[in-house]
């Protein structure tokens, strides 16, 4: 089991790497609520060194610069220690213009087949995924009969568990995952993309209708997003 210093490194080296990344790749501050989310999820055990919050965490351990908006005191960042803080502060906050990495593509409109693959246990060691004029088929079993053009799905490539995380951070887990797939294999979302029906009606009823809602927001606000479990059942049990 690793020491509290070894945790601590690790935690470190992390946000680092975190917002190393979200900088080479917008250009912009990574909010402190999505990286406390990230590391929640990749790596647990840095709960144990973030016992007084991710902003004392990092000036016990100043591997980034903190910048907080001069107007929005809620909007608190990181960047990296290289990057010089403009007079302009609020400068900071905003992305790229050219900025088009996955994270940009992450709230695309999939089939329920195609998302749930990310989501369900593999019973085995890889998940098919076929896709043709018809939709999208899913099966765990080598397809006796391939119609389309059909992907493999590995237990790796799948959302990584989340334990007792708002429903925003599963759906933005789950996006992640898929952009991450999608890229593995030089793939478009609009091959998975959902069908139209009836009256442009996604497929997957009401839920899908109401993850819609959130499509085009961004990580600061999802983060702030909890939705009762009970609520959930709901939307899927109703037609």
């Amino acid at each position: 089991m690793p020491d509290q210093d070894s945790l601590e490194t690790t935690t470190a080296k992390l946000i680092e790497d975190y917002v190393q990344k979200h900088w080479e790749d917008k250009g912009s501050v990574h909010y402190l609520s999505n990286i406390g989310s990230r590391l929640k999820r990749e790596f647990p055990e840095s709960q144990k060194v973030i016992t007084d919050g991710l902003a004392e965490f990092i000036r016990r351990n100043p591997v980034v610069k903190v910048v907080q908006h001069p107007k929005i005191s809620q909007k608190i960042g990181a960047v990296p220690l290289y990057v010089n803080v403009p007079e302009q502060i609020e400068e900071l906050f905003a992305k790229k213009a050219s900025s088009s990495s996955s994270s940009d593509r992450r709230w695309g409109s999939y089939e329920q087949a195609f998302w749930d693959a990310f989501i369900q246990p593999i019973d085995g060691e890889v998940r098919y995924v076929c896709v043709d004029e018809a939709g999208v088929d899913v099966s765990d079993t080598q397809p006796t009969e391939i119609k389309g053009k059909c992907y493999e799905i590995r237990a790796e490539d799948q959302t990584k568990e989340l334990t007792g995380v708002a429903i925003s951070e599963r759906v933005a887990a789950t996006h992640e995952a898929i952009n991450t797939w999608l890229e593995k294999n030089a793939l478009e979302q609009e091959t998975f993309s959902a069908r139209k029906q009836n009256g442009n009606r996604r497929v997957g009823g009401r839920m899908d209708e109401f993850f819609d809602l959130f499509e085009g927001l961004s990580e600061e606000d999802l983060a702030r997003i909890s939705i009762p479990l009970d609520i959930i059942f709901k939307l899927i049990s109703t037609k």
